[in-house]
Formats: C-alpha cells, structure tokens, sequence
C-alpha cells in the first residue's frame, strides 16, 4: 500500500446491550462541538457508526433508549416491515434529535414508493 493512509470504519446494529454498554465511554468533546454547557459525551467505541434495526427499533424499547445517549453516528435500517408512520415517530425530535438526521429525504422516499 506504500505510503498511502487506510480509513476504516467499523459499524454495526446496536443488539447486545450489555456488549454495547461495556464499549461506551464518557470522552472530551472534539473542539468544534464543545460548548460551555457541554464539555463531555458518551460514546459507543466498538463501533464508529451503529445503527437500529428491525430487532431493536421498538420506540419504548431500552435500545433506543441507549442511542438516544450517545453521541456517535446513528442510522436507521428501513426495511418492507417498517411501516411509514413508525419511521416517522422513530425520527421524531421527541425520540432524539440525532435519529432525525434526513428524515425528511427518508419519509419522503417512503412516501413516494407507497403511491406507486
């Protein structure tokens, strides 16, 4: 590879909570997030990036509850089981902030393939 930089990013579905738990660690902020209000956040370190499945999306379910607590990236797996308005409450500020990230591309998606 020579002197070429390799990036790797690992993710996976948050499923094994007690896994997911042991893995998170209260860490700084990086610089261009750290406010006076916030100076610290809680991070998932198996992973770079972890997302909800079918398995855990349940809105009340103590999965979501975790990822509402970290601060990594979150995706969400929207399969032909998922029904339009459970991806809409999923994503509803009132779940998380960060589960809202494109939703409006996401619904709209959902939307369009449901009228045809």
């Amino acid at each position: 590879m020579g002197n070429a930089d390799l990036l790797a990013l690992f993710s996976h579905e948050g499923l094994m909570l007690a896994y997911e738990e042991a893995m998170t660690r209260d860490l700084p902020l990086p610089d261009s997030i750290r406010s006076e209000s916030a100076s610290r956040g809680h991070y998932n370190t198996g992973a770079h990036f972890l997302w909800i499945g079918d398995r855990t999306r349940q809105l009340t379910g103590a999965h979501v509850e975790y990822f509402r607590g970290i601060r990594n990236p979150i995706g969400i797996k929207v399969g032909p089981s998922m029904a339009l308005d459970e991806v809409v409450r999923l994503l509803d500020s009132e779940y998380h902030s960060k589960l809202r990230f494109c939703s409006h591309q996401i619904v709209q998606v959902l939307r369009n393939e449901n009228n045809n």
